[in-house]
Order: C-alpha cells, then structure tokens, then sequence
C-alpha cells in the first residue's frame, strides 16, 4: 500500500493504525503482518452524519463544480 501511495511504509502504518482506532477500520494480526479492512457501520454512520453537515454539503458541490 505504502508504494502505491508513495509514502513511507511506517507513515503509511501510522494512518492505519489511526483510522483503526478511531473505528473505521478493523484489523486482524497474523504473525507480524497486520491486515485491515473497512469497518462499514462506521463508515456508514460517517457518511449520514456528513449528509446532514450544511458545510460539507456547499464543499462537495464546491469540488464537484471543479
């Protein structure tokens, strides 16, 4: 994943780990690998929260006008 984004490895495991404790990705550790995936009920929940935001509404009319 790091490569494809062009980042390093360990700030690409950082953001991860991130996003996995704030809820929206869930993980499962084998061995010293760790995989994740998206945790869809959180991502769901962020999603409707950010439907009913006047703000985030006017930015992505804003991003797709562009």
């Amino acid at each position: 994943m790091a490569d494809r984004l062009n980042v390093e490895e360990n700030l690409a495991s950082h953001h991860l780990r991130v996003l996995a404790s704030l809820g929206f990705l869930k993980n499962d550790k084998k061995g010293r690998e760790v995989y994740y995936r998206i945790n869809e009920t959180r991502f769901v929940a962020l999603l409707k929260d950010l439907n009913r935001s006047k703000v985030f509404k006017e930015i992505l009319l804003k991003a797709l006008e562009d």
